[in-house]
């Protein structure tokens, strides 16, 4: 059993104790499951699923249903940077535009690999066609 500074032994009955003692287990914890998973990719079984996969495999959630959609429209990842593709999706009239995923994306900046991929560094050559500074 550990013994605190002045000799006597810890029972881990106090708060402290028992915090440093579970963040110590999660340490343990989380470096064990990375451990797992880089085995696995190792050994080329990656777990990673693209939309579509997880949308097969579970086909009754609508939301699965619509991630797999918006990732088919924008290219099985053809490109890089999906997400801020169908973030910054440039079609309103589409029917899951409203409950697209990645909304949060829209309006950020252009991704360096997508630059670098040929995209336009344009704050509105993809997404929202309509400018926003003054006199655009």
């Amino acid at each position: 059993m550990p013994t605190d500074r002045k000799g006597h032994q810890e029972d881990n009955k106090h708060p402290a104790g028992r915090a440093l003692m579970d963040e110590t287990a999660n340490r343990t914890n989380l470096q064990a499951a990375n451990d797992a998973r880089a085995k696995i990719r190792r050994e080329g079984n990656s777990s990673v699923k693209s939309p579509i996969e997880k949308a097969g495999a579970n086909p009754n959630s609508l939301r699965l249903a619509v991630n797999a959609m918006c990732f088919q429209c924008e290219g099985c990842d053809a490109d890089p940077c999906v997400q801020w593709r169908i973030g910054n999706c440039n079609i309103p009239d589409c029917a899951l535009y409203a409950v697209r995923p990645y909304r949060y994306m829209r309006g950020r900046p252009v991704p360096a690999s997508l630059r670098a991929a040929g995209w336009p560094d344009d704050e509105y050559a993809y997404g929202d066609t309509t400018p926003t500074k003054p006199g655009g």
